[in-house]
């Protein structure tokens, strides 16, 4: 009989984030020595990705992702601590995480002491983790590297623009990272005629979607040196940026093409960057302070002095709020950077140095071992009952009470690596007013819950839990909400009914890599009859599927949203909202359409509604715009104007009310023309499926797309010629009017899923129970 107890691995596997990728070093060791862990993984977020994995790599994860679940077993969620969740079919619970300030925030303390114990990788961790409140037992588990993946003998990745002594930065664009502090230190220690150069390897979450992130980032350092530092970039030595998508495989020869990683960072939960590029024998230089002091010191790095420990100030990053970090000495950073370029000798020795303690000391062999050392003595505890799980379920109650149905918690699991289309919340809102407290939203919930444009979200979601993790661990209903074109695969919870709402995922086909989870799920709700049928096509029994159909706003969008002005002498008022990044391109569509139908003498009118933003994405471009129609450059006769505004409940009904044609080419605005539809106006739109499916008999006018993938121009510039003509706007008014009369309230949306969801529910738990017996 095995040393080990049985094992159950819940987290983030197969993608290309820091979780992952420990994650993946730590399962395979572990299956190296033999510890028979079952994986539930959660889906890659690209299907691609799995190829960039060695053979035996992939091997061994495939392995434990088919293995059985032992009873009784020990469960290790490894994820952020805000998405620890109890899991009462567990015999033991561990939590495995890390974070980078002195302290926690106060709901991660709550979920830590939920757990039986927590692996943390450094003593930094425990230290910070006790003294934020956390009272359960911690084990030191470290992180470790694969020294024959990053190591000197890789061939160095070819960058234009490089010259003389290299410095890598591999960051994200946030405040923790310091990017301002490397900046400034970079235009102190080096002008344009020194021989070296900084390679920023870096992306900015919010502005990584744009057609071009390379020159957005560039923007930004531009916008730094200019307003902080005085210069400009023919003042300082070169900075060459690669903003766009690089594959994992390619890292280990982008640090081979630097003679030092340079790492100004605040904090560090442990540090993986640093690691890799000491494993290639590139030396580090980083801040002294943080997670990483575990495996760097004088002999192995340039560690750079703080200047103490300040607010963690980052108004991207609230949870941070009332917690500190280190002030990296740019002065000291300065002397390091001058150092490493000055004496290439030492530097070469300091990066030998870093690769021998890499390959002796931290090989994932002794992160393993370490691990396997608690689990033995996990196991002890775990065999006092050999109840199974279900048998222990059923004498606390559990089951009884379960298939009686008197409780209900369900997870909406917002699921992929993009937000779902705005046509989520209503039916969101609809089931928080049904479900109240039963119901926590996860994954993407920060796009769900933050206020939206007609919808008062903020009146609802208070009522709501928010977890950011994976509602694997549920013991009622998973509801799995899919996202748009991602490529996402979601898997099964763990345990509870599984309902997989398919969105605009799929629409008149379903992809082969969804067929299996749809049919693995105890019920699939799609939107709309052409996403049934594809159901239907492939496999998916009539009997497990729900077409829940699209539900009227009119009771949930603000009624009594004031007007706006409205221009004088204008006979026609089309509204364009630009809502986001991706409704940009489509938008200056419209605009030369546009340009080519009117002139100055047109009693007609374009206004485009520009919500601003946090990221100033849009705001640039609105700005942009408003230039180039006041220069002239757009139309001299231009009867458009651009309407910037902060974002409020009541922004767009107000707005839609005040116009007479809503105008959104963009391939998803449910929103948008839920909201026209209850104000009573007709729109102009792509014909997609889910706006046939929507506004059928709605006197839209539906834009077929062209070649290029956006709607037609010629067909966009009829519909527009028509949306001009006050007797054809009427007509179509008066169809969009007939058209939200006759659809049904989210209200009676609302109870429709709770029955449907009951009643999966029920069926579940019977063959719960069936098996029990």
């Amino acid at each position: 009989m095995s040393d080990f107890p049985n094992c159950v691995w819940v987290g983030p596997v197969f993608e290309p984030t820091g979780y992952a990728d420990e994650g993946r070093g730590l399962l395979v060791a572990l299956e190296a020595l033999g510890v028979p862990v079952a994986l539930r993984a959660k889906a890659a977020l690209d299907p691609a990705f799995q190829d960039y994995l060695p053979a035996g790599v992939r091997d061994a994860l495939d392995r434990q992702c088919a293995r059985a679940i032992g009873s009784p077993y020990v469960m290790i969620q490894h994820y952020l601590a805000d998405g620890f969740v109890p899991a009462p079919q567990a015999g033991y619970i561990v939590g495995r995480t890390m974070f980078e300030s002195d302290s926690l925030p106060p709901s991660w303390v709550a979920r830590c002491n939920a757990m039986d114990e927590l692996w943390v990788p450094s003593e930094f961790n425990r230290e910070t983790f006790r003294r934020a409140g956390v009272r359960v037992p911690m084990h030191l588990v470290p992180g470790g590297i694969d020294s024959s993946v990053y190591r000197p003998d890789v061939e160095s990745l070819h960058v234009d623009g490089l010259r003389g002594t290299v410095f890598l930065s591999v960051f994200e664009w946030r405040m923790r990272k310091g990017w301002d502090v490397l900046l400034r230190a970079w235009a102190e220690a080096f002008s344009a005629t020194d021989n070296v150069t900084l390679l920023l390897r870096t992306h900015a979450e919010r502005i990584h979607a744009t057609d071009n992130p390379t020159r957005a980032i560039n923007d930004r350092i531009d916008g730094f040196l200019r307003d902080s530092c005085g210069r400009t970039r023919v003042d300082v030595a070169p900075i060459v940026i690669l903003g766009d998508d690089l594959p994992v495989d390619a890292m280990p020869s982008l640090y081979r093409c630097a003679d030092a990683l340079v790492a100004p960072t605040r904090g560090e939960g442990w540090g993986r960057p640093f690691m890799e590029a000491m494993a290639s024998g590139v030396p580090v230089i980083a801040t002294r302070w943080g997670a990483h002091l575990e495996f760097m010191n004088d002999a192995n790095s340039f560690l750079i002095e703080s200047d103490g420990l300040v607010a963690a100030d980052d108004p991207d990053a609230p949870v941070y709020a009332g917690q500190r970090w280190a002030s990296p000495s740019v002065s000291d950073l300065v002397s390091k950077l001058r150092l490493v370029h000055a004496d290439p000798e030492l530097t070469r020795a300091t990066g030998t140095r870093a690769r021998r303690d890499m390959v002796e000391l931290w090989p994932w062999s002794r992160a393993a071992e370490a691990m396997a050392e608690r689990l033995r003595e996990i196991a002890t505890v775990v065999s006092r009952s050999t109840v199974s799980v279900v048998d222990e379920m059923t004498s606390n109650g559990v089951l009884p009470r379960l298939a009686a149905c008197e409780s209900l918690s369900i997870d909406v699991e917002v699921f992929g690596s993009t937000p779902p289309s705005a046509g989520v919340e209503p039916m969101l809102v609809a089931m928080a007013d049904e479900f109240g407290e039963k119901l926590r939203v996860h994954g993407h919930a920060e796009h769900l819950l933050r206020p939206s444009y007609g919808l008062p979200s903020a009146k609802v979601w208070p009522r709501v839990e928010r977890l950011s993790g994976v509602p694997y661990l549920t013991n009622d209903v998973t509801m799995t909400w899919l996202t748009r074109s991602d490529g996402t695969i979601p898997i099964a919870p763990l345990a509870g009914a599984w309902v997989v709402c398919t969105g605009d995922r799929v629409r008149r086909r379903v992809a082969d890599s969804l067929v299996d989870a749809l049919c693995e799920a105890d019920a699939v709700w799609v939107p709309h009859h052409a996403a049934y049928e594809a159901c239907v096509a492939c496999g998916i029994a009539e009997s497990r599927l729900w077409c829940i159909p699209f539900g009227t706003i009119a009771d949930i969008v603000t009624p009594d949203a004031a007007r706006f002005a409205r221009p004088r002498d204008v006979s026609t008022l089309l509204l364009l909202p630009v809502l986001d990044e991706s409704d940009i391109a489509p938008a200056d569509l419209v605009l030369r359409v546009w340009q080519r139908l009117v002139t100055a003498e047109s009693d007609v009118r374009l206004q485009l509604v520009v919500p601003s933003d946090a990221t100033g994405t849009l705001d640039s471009w609105a700005e942009s715009l408003q230039r180039r129609m006041r220069a002239g450059r757009l139309s001299p006769g231009m009867t458009a104007e651009v309407f910037v505004t902060a974002c409020t409940d009541d922004l767009l009904p107000g707005l839609i009310r005040s116009a007479d044609v809503v105008v959104a080419p963009g391939a998803i605005a449910m929103n948008v023309w839920q909201i026209a539809l209850a104000c009573g106006r007709p729109l102009i739109v792509p014909a997609s499926v889910d706006a046939t499916e929507l506004l059928d008999g709605a006197g839209a006018w539906l834009v077929r797309n062209g070649a290029n993938g956006m709607v037609s121009g010629l067909e966009l510039g009829a519909a527009l010629r028509d949306a001009c003509d006050v007797q054809q706007r009427d007509v179509r008014a008066a169809r969009a009017r007939t058209r939200a009369e006759s659809m049904p309230s989210w209200e009676t949306i609302a109870g429709l899923i709770s029955e449907r969801i009951q009643s999966v529910r029920a069926s579940r738990n019977a063959r719960v129970m069936e098996h029990a017996s």
